[in-house]
């Protein structure tokens, strides 16, 4: 019997209006996978839930410090990041890029400065550096996905936008859609 690849998906964010989003879609995966109430925890960092499927392993986990994710890669063969952004596009939009173009593209250091992942953050490690980090140590799974939504609230008190809000459907179901998981109304047919 083949091995299954363990997954990761990590939610970044803060409670800086849109910067949550991170959080949002990873608790609504979580909660979609579970089976029952072992999924427990709020938007806090380092909250995690275990799920496991027939596919294999899924971890989800929440992070304000993107570094996190670096001790959170052992035995990760396919890793998602869902982080607020910001760009010159509208709130809402979503970016799915992939790691191995995203990192050819960024080899020099030469980031399209059209768009910034992350929300307002006091740390200068984003998502960004800690993945390259994990490159150059050897810590990087196989596959790796970014997901990025435009945010335009970041601010302290801000309520996450509708536009932003409204994403958060599409962006679990897409991201399922790439992540080899069996939902529960899978597993059930199946079983």
């Amino acid at each position: 019997m083949a091995t299954t690849a363990h997954s990761l998906l990590v939610g970044v964010g803060s409670m800086l209006g849109d910067d949550q989003i991170g959080w949002m879609v990873a608790e609504r995966i979580a909660g979609k996978l579970s089976t029952g109430p072992a999924v427990s925890g709020s938007a806090e960092r380092g909250a995690a839930f275990l799920l496991k499927s027939p596919s294999g392993n899924i971890s989800v986990r929440l992070a304000t410090i993107p570094l996190d994710v670096l001790d959170w890669m052992d035995g990760v063969r396919r890793l998602h990041v869902v982080d607020a952004c910001r760009s010159l596009h509208p709130a809402g939009k979503v970016h799915r890029l992939d790691w191995s173009i995203l990192a050819t593209n960024t080899a020099n250091d030469s980031r399209d400065s059209a768009l910034r992942i992350g929300g307002n953050t006091t740390h200068d490690f984003g998502i960004l550096e800690v993945l390259k980090l994990a490159e150059q140590t050897g810590r990087l799974p196989d596959e790796v996905v970014i997901w990025a939504i435009d945010g335009k609230r970041f601010e302290l008190g801000d309520r996450i936008t509708d536009e932003v809000e409204q994403v958060v459907s599409s962006v679990v179901d897409r991201i399922l859609a790439e992540i080899p998981v069996a939902t529960n109304s899978n597993a059930a047919a199946a079983g």
